[in-house]
């Protein structure tokens, strides 16, 4: 597991807005960017990917290079989907392995004390996100 697999990992997503973490963002040396998270909140529920899954978005590259954001991780066996608007979407379900090793389960945290401290967190990096993070805090299930 490579550096930026390890911190997308280690800091799951349970909200969109929190995708926005510098930690999650890196330019590869070939020009292309990359956004790498685990999402396992209320979207993923909502959507039915039946678990937490990597999500790998590449801006400026092509799919090959989506795929190496995700090389070694993951079961596509378990889910995978991809989608192109605005940038090369990968998302793939987490291995077994992976969930029990982080103990990540899906969560809805709208509106409970650990989704607002996780609001304050990402505003305080991120202020200009504010109506991101209002919309998704004041969704409904």
């Amino acid at each position: 597991m490579n550096k930026h697999q390890l911190a997308a990992l280690t800091h799951p997503c349970y909200f969109a807005f929190e995708t926005l973490h510098p930690r999650f963002a890196y330019r590869r040396p070939e020009g292309y960017s990359v956004l790498l998270t685990v999402n396992s909140g209320y979207e993923r529920i909502e959507k039915g990917y039946g678990g937490p899954v990597w999500h790998a978005s590449v801006k400026g590259g092509s799919l090959a290079d989506a795929m190496k954001a995700l090389h070694g991780v993951g079961d596509p066996s378990l889910g995978e989907w991809v989608e192109q608007y605005m940038a090369i979407h990968i998302r793939r379900r987490l291995s077994l392995q992976e969930q029990i090793r982080k103990g990540l389960t899906m969560r809805d945290l709208r509106g409970s004390p650990e989704g607002r401290q996780r609001a304050v967190r990402i505003l305080a990096l991120r202020p200009w996100a504010k109506e991101l993070v209002r919309s998704e805090m004041e969704s409904q299930p």
